[in-house]
Parts: structure tokens; sequence; C-alpha cells
């Protein structure tokens, strides 16, 4: 993980740089010509960097993602006046609590998973496209072919 933010600062700081630098030097830093890169370099560096793309992270499972939301700040203050009620004899203000303490939890599950599967929709509506310059020519390609 150090690595990484290591390696992003990196990145930030080199495009710091070439945005304070005259377009020559930024073309000179970047590794390109005015003319844009060659197709056989735009294929090497994507060989070489990766898709354009964020990191897709694992979904939890079921169980998981109740486990977690159980560590909400708000539904931990919940089962401690559930459990300070019954331990004290209050019945009646636990079994009140519980059912907030579900709702709570339930509730956003589901908001979250429609949100989720909303997101991902338009995810895949949505197609990308960014206009590059390769070999002189101004084209089209997906955001995920864009090279450093």
């Amino acid at each position: 993980m150090r690595r990484a933010y290591q390696s992003f600062v990196e990145r930030e700081r080199l495009l710091m740089r070439v945005c304070t630098e005259s377009p020559e030097e930024a073309i000179l830093s970047m590794g390109t010509t005015p003319d844009g890169l060659s197709r056989e370099e735009a294929e090497r560096r994507l060989e070489e960097y990766g898709p354009n793309e964020l990191p897709h992270t694992r979904k939890l499972g079921f169980f998981e993602d109740m486990l977690r939301r159980f560590k909400n700040p708000l539904v931990i203050q919940l089962l401690v006046v559930c459990l300070v009620s019954a331990l004290v004899g209050e019945l009646k203000a636990a079994f009140v609590v519980v059912p907030m303490i579900f709702l709570s939890v339930g509730l956003s599950y589901m908001l979250e998973s429609r949100s989720d599967r909303a997101v991902e929709s338009l995810g895949r509506q949505v197609q990308s496209r960014a206009t590059v310059l390769r070999e002189g020519q101004e084209c089209e390609i997906k955001v995920s072919e864009v090279v450093p």
C-alpha cells in the first residue's frame, strides 16, 4: 500500500512539473512528439502501464456486508442502549430498540444495493471516449486505452 502511495505521489509531482513547463518542454518530458505517439508506442505503453481504469474492488458477501453494517457507530450505540435497557429491567425499551436496529441495517443494505445496481447499469451504458493524437492524426479511442 505504501509503495502504491509513493508511486501516486511521484506521478502527481511529475504532472505538476509538466503543467508548469512550456509546451515544448512538456512534450519532451512526456516522451512524445508534436504529432503524438505512434500506434506502436501507444500499444507498448498500454502493455507496460495497463488500461486506464479504476481498480475493481471485491464485492462483499451478504454476511460480510451485514457484519460491516453492524459496526456502524449508530447501530453500535443502539445495541448498547438495548443491552443496558435489558440489564436494568426495561424490557419494553429493549424491544423498541431491536426493530430500530434491524430497520437501520436493513434500509441501509437495501438503499446501497439499489444505488450499486444503478451505478453498474450506468457504467454499462456509458462508453467514455477521448480524442488523442496518433501519428499526426486525431482519433477517438476508449478512455481505457489512453496511455501516459
